[in-house]
């Protein structure tokens, strides 16, 4: 049975930068998910088609949210002091990012990137901090990222960084390896790369059909399903920390995980040599 509909939320309200609520964004589905308020009437139609179909969309989609947590506790317990999260969606809901990782070092750096305009000007609005930035970038086109002033202040890649893909390749066409490979060129020995991706290896096949046709005429938010040699290539050789690349509920859960769901979704966080 499907989840229930959430209530409307302030995000029905016109939001900074008048934003397009004529088709679907993913980062405003995958937020209506999460619970948050970033999302409008288009993003709710679009989540509630994929959960009544799939009604473990929510759990699968909160269990990516988990990973993210579990991986940004792992690198900054590794000492990591600053941190780039690629394509970060909306600081809703909470623990973000920054409050994770300052828990291990108030004065860590984090930049949050993604494509979205509206995304960007809400991390500005609830963060000023000389510490924290928020910068607008296609990971399809990396360099601008890399050069972006806010990045270059703030991120020393002569030091170890952790860099962050949670969820972010679901959603980007392309030769996702070469995207990541511009990052790992700049990243300093010690390093982390967190990836977390969907996967046809382990997919059921009607549950990747039902999840495709929600999709239809939904270009931007349409999900991209890879197998597991295509993500483990995102990674670039670096070594896999324990227990590699893994189903989401498999990577270091606190408590044993159940089983994996029909919809598989892969992560793993790997070191620079």
């Amino acid at each position: 049975m499907a989840e229930p509909d959430l209530p409307p939320t302030s995000a029905d309200q016109e939001a900074p930068g008048d934003p397009d609520q004529s088709a679907a964004r993913s980062a405003r589905v995958y937020n209506y998910w999460l619970g948050g308020e970033d999302n409008f009437p288009v993003d709710r139609a679009v989540g509630d088609a994929v959960m009544q179909k799939l009604p473990q969309t929510r759990k699968l989609v909160r269990g990516n949210r988990e990973f993210l947590e579990r991986a940004v506790h792992f690198i900054c317990g590794e000492g990591i002091s600053q941190i780039v999260d690629l394509g970060s969606g909306f600081p809703s809901p909470r623990p973000t990012v920054d409050e994770l990782a300052r828990k291990y070092d108030p004065g860590t750096a984090i930049a949050y990137v993604d494509h979205d305009p509206v995304v960007v000007e809400r991390w500005r609005e609830v963060r000023a901090d000389d510490r924290i930035t928020a910068v607008l970038g296609d990971v399809r086109d990396p360099q601008p990222i890399l050069a972006q002033p806010g990045i270059c202040e703030l991120i020393d890649w002569d030091r170890p960084t952790g860099v962050l893909c949670v969820g972010l390749f679901n959603f980007v066409h392309g030769d996702i390896a070469e995207m990541a490979g511009a990052f790992r060129s700049r990243m300093a020995p010690g390093s982390y790369l967190a990836v977390s991706h969907l996967t046809t290896t382990g997919t059921s096949p009607n549950a990747l059909a039902h999840i495709l046709g929600s999709y239809e005429g939904e270009d931007e938010a349409r999900p991209v399903f890879r197998d597991a040699s295509e993500i483990e290539r995102v990674f670039g050789g670096w070594p896999l920390v324990q227990p590699g690349l893994v189903d989401i509920t498999q990577w270091r859960p606190p408590v044993a995980p159940g089983e994996p769901s029909i919809v598989q979704c892969l992560a793993g966080v790997a070191q620079a040599p």
